[in-house]
């Protein structure tokens, strides 16, 4: 899977009659995110954006589409809320909560460290989120640090519909540890499985 960038939304542009971009908040699997304002509801709102002509077009509709069922079905205080997915002119978007935090993968490049109290605390967030989506028969498609947002203490777990697309750059290499063997082997993610990917995930926050 590769971003497209050929066509980001303008400051000010309005997405399906209804949405007010803001400003860029940061950049995710299978799209960017937006601050914007909903003009009907006077409220801000996050969306992720795909451009129409993005050569993944027609995969990710299937996950936008997924994923705005799993925002109705995982309400949880530490997993991203989605509320409506649609298609504009020039997009399709999902309305999410609009949680201003950065990616996980995002602050681990930075030369700093998570104390063992603050991985312990991250980790026990995410094992309550998860746990809640396995009681839902749910499990996240791509548990890594690049679903995982946060802002200041607060944390979301996000995009559970979609599915990796792992290429040979640095970047996706270092998602694919992340990645349990029998997903690489061509199974599909299970409970199980997303408990290998938290295990993973915390050998990163405590060894650096």
């Amino acid at each position: 899977m590769t971003q497209n960038r050929s066509e980001h939304p303008e400051s000010h542009e309005l997405v399906g009659q209804r949405y007010l971009i803001v400003r860029h908040l940061r950049d995710e699997p299978w799209g960017g995110v937006w601050l914007a304002q909903d003009n009907l509801l006077r409220t801000e709102v996050g969306l992720k954006l795909l451009a129409r002509d993005a050569p993944e077009w027609a995969a990710a509709r299937d996950m936008f589409e997924r994923q705005a069922v799993l925002g109705l079905k995982l309400r949880h205080p530490q997993i991203l809320g989605v509320f409506h997915v649609d298609k504009a002119e020039k997009f399709l978007y999902l309305v999410e909560e609009p949680f201003l935090g950065e990616s996980l993968l995002t602050l681990l490049a930075r030369p700093m460290r998570f104390s063992m109290e603050e991985s312990l605390d991250l980790l026990e967030l995410l094992g309550q989120a998860l746990a809640f989506a396995h009681q839902q028969g749910e499990a996240h498609q791509s548990l890594g640090p690049d679903n995982v947002l946060l802002s200041g203490d607060d944390l979301r777990l996000a995009n559970f519909a979609f599915v990796p697309a792992y290429g040979d750059q640095p970047l996706h290499l270092e998602l694919k540890a992340y990645a349990p063997p029998e997903v690489i082997q061509g199974d599909n993610v299970t409970p199980a499985g997303n408990v290998f990917s938290l295990g993973v995930l915390g050998f990163r926050l405590l060894a650096g």
